[in-house]
């Protein structure tokens, strides 16, 4: 069976096919696929008879657990992601990047793709909304990542320094997973805090201005100099360009078209200048950290494999009570 067999390679992986799907196969793999149904019937007639099972080579649970793990033939749902991880068919995300904004939510997988040539998707990255810094400070979250870092995918947090977030961040590092007693749930690499915020840590008082004019379709000229204040400000309250804007117009800042027209101007202009050195800006370094954690995070193929990775450091640090 296995001389006739073009697709023998493939047999753990396609063990998990629907069967109507593999009815589709033609030719000699259909033929193969046949006669591992009739060994399975006569297996079966031979078990009933002598209460003892047989396999064919390389069936057995013994032989998948020496390469898999132990006990992985008796948890379907993990072997099979071994399985796909193995064949490079996992969908599920390698890093999940986490915002707390509709315009970052909106706007950074649009510059991915502009910057880099690759959506957010094609490096495996799954973008989750947090909708407010007061969701990062819920218990939820330390649950939700100690989760997915047991599932070997990277929770990554890009936030505003404001709510105290440095300080709920310090907390979740240092908090003990509930799957492995002797490491943290996460590290600090896995956070990107800004020095204030997002619109003031990559964009100038001038540009800000310019942006926030067009907003109101020049309803009101905004001036760089009420953008230094606002900067200035920051940390003393609510958010002190909407308060600005709310000032002037009398209606509510549209955060996401704001951002939207800053993102445009990093496409005119990738560089900004920092106390006196021009550099990328910094968003743009962020997004490749991400894309490079993504790409680094090995999805393992055996439970020996996972086991390793968790202990490595990559995702976890040792946990000091």
């Amino acid at each position: 069976m296995k001389l006739i067999s073009p697709i023998d390679n493939w047999d753990e992986l396609i063990s998990f096919v629907k069967k109507e799907k593999k009815e589709r196969l033609k030719d000699k793999a259909l033929l193969s696929e046949t006669y591992k149904v009739m060994s399975k019937m006569l297996n079966l007639f031979y078990q009933d008879l002598t209460e003892r099972k047989l396999y064919t080579y390389g069936d057995s649970p013994e032989t998948i657990e020496v390469y898999r793990g132990k006990g992985m033939t008796k948890d379907d749902l993990r072997y099979m992601e071994f399985v796909a991880n193995d064949f490079g068919v996992n969908p599920r995300p390698k890093l999940i990047l986490m915002v707390e904004g509709d315009g970052e939510f909106n706007e950074i997988p649009r510059l991915t793709k502009w910057a880099f040539g690759k959506s957010l998707a094609a490096y495996r990255i799954q973008i989750i909304n947090l909708k407010s810094i007061g969701e990062f400070n819920s218990r939820k979250i330390e649950r939700f990542i100690d989760h997915y870092h047991d599932l070997q995918t990277v929770v990554y947090f890009v936030l505003d320094n404001e709510n105290n977030s440095p300080r709920a961040r310090d907390t979740l590092i240092g908090k003990q997973s509930q799957y492995i007693e002797n490491l943290t749930i996460t590290k600090k690499e896995f956070f990107t805090i800004w020095n204030k915020n997002i619109e003031f840590d990559n964009f100038t008082d001038k540009e800000i201005a310019n942006a926030m004019t067009e907003v109101c379709t020049n309803r009101y000229t905004f001036d760089e100099s009420e953008i230094q204040k606002c900067r200035i400000d920051f940390g003393t309250g609510r958010d002190p360009l909407s308060r600005l804007y709310e000032e002037k117009l009398t209606y509510g800042l549209e955060k996401p078209k704001l951002l939207e027209i800053l993102f445009n101007r990093i496409q005119s202009n990738y560089k900004i200048v920092i106390n006196g050195v021009e550099k990328n800006r910094p968003i743009l370094d962020v997004i490749d950290d991400i894309t490079h954690l993504a790409i680094r995070n090995y999805q393992p193929h055996s439970l020996s494999a996972w086991t390793e990775n968790q202990n490595s450091g990559w995702l976890r640090n040792p946990y000091n009570p």
